[in-house]
């Protein structure tokens, strides 16, 4: 799965996923994964907005964690951080672990 950050402070969130790259995500539902960090989420207003074209997101989470989420689970209180893309065949565990790359 992947998706480009959408956030004012995009170093910042870079950094909260780098400090949970190698933890496996921890399972709320099927379609909710979650890695919980010490962070905190942007002060300024999301720059994403739900698209129901879009299956799932990268957000914080009302718990300010780091969450991938279907569109079906996204809440009003969430943070949406990018639109994630599924390729073929992926499915989501809670042996899937997240990373960031950063592109200039």
């Amino acid at each position: 799965m992947k998706g480009e950050i959408q956030c004012d402070n995009d170093e910042r969130v870079a950094t909260d996923i780098q400090s949970v790259k190698d933890k496996p995500a921890n399972r709320m539902y099927a379609d909710y994964f979650y890695w919980s960090i010490n962070g905190t989420r942007p002060s300024t207003p999301s720059k994403l907005s739900e698209n129901e074209k879009i299956k799932w997101y990268l957000l914080y989470d009302t718990n300010d964690n780091i969450a991938v989420r279907s569109r079906e689970r996204v809440w009003y209180r969430d943070y949406l951080l990018a639109e994630m893309f599924a390729e073929d065949g992926f499915s989501l565990s809670t042996h899937c672990k997240i990373e960031v790359f950063c592109s200039n």
